[in-house]
């Protein structure tokens, strides 16, 4: 079973011009949508906001309780708006997600080992892919894929997407063919 972030929530009611007050009292707007349920308009603590989009990243199951509704609402993040100059978020877009069909993600790689010629400073890793499209069941969504680097023995050694094995859950939509490290 997937573990889920838990985000607190409220049915919005204030919209278009009058969401500037809602920003400048600590709520951030949200939208759900999804394909089975009609789109709804929320609101939530913005600092609460920001921790569950960080910890979450794009692959990660959110849980969003809606004060008044019996069931949470199971989704992933897909967009999230900032001011230009601030960087302060204005407005979240969640994707409500049925637990048994595919959904497409990016999910973050992350580089683990090291190589000897990077130990013997010969040489510094380079990353040129940072993000792999995969598909899967939401709960068989990776948070973060792995990869081992401390196989690859000389300069110009790479990593390529169709090296990483994921198992048979997830499906890597990215080209097998384009390197990651």
């Amino acid at each position: 079973m997937a573990d889920y972030v838990t985000l607190p929530a409220q049915k919005r009611t204030v919209m278009r011009k009058k969401t500037k007050q809602l920003r400048r009292d600590g709520i951030t707007p949200i939208a759900v949508y999804g394909r089975h349920t009609e789109p709804a308009s929320l609101q939530v603590d913005t600092q609460e906001l920001a921790r569950v989009l960080s910890s979450a990243g794009s692959s990660a199951l959110i849980s969003i309780e809606v004060e008044g509704e019996a069931e949470p609402r199971v989704c992933l993040a897909r967009d999230a708006q900032r001011h230009v100059t601030r960087l302060s978020l204005l407005h979240a877009d969640f994707l409500q997600v049925a637990m048994d069909e595919l959904v497409t993600s990016d999910v973050a790689l992350q580089l683990g080992g090291e190589p000897e010629v990077v130990r013997a400073n010969e040489a510094r890793p380079d990353v040129l892919l940072n993000l792999v499209s995969v598909e899967a069941l939401p709960a068989d969504l990776p948070p973060v894929i792995e990869v081992d680097v401390s196989g690859l023995e000389e300069i110009g050694d790479s990593v390529l997407v169709g090296d990483l094995d994921l198992g048979d859950a997830v499906t890597i939509l990215t080209d097998p063919e384009d390197v990651n490290a």
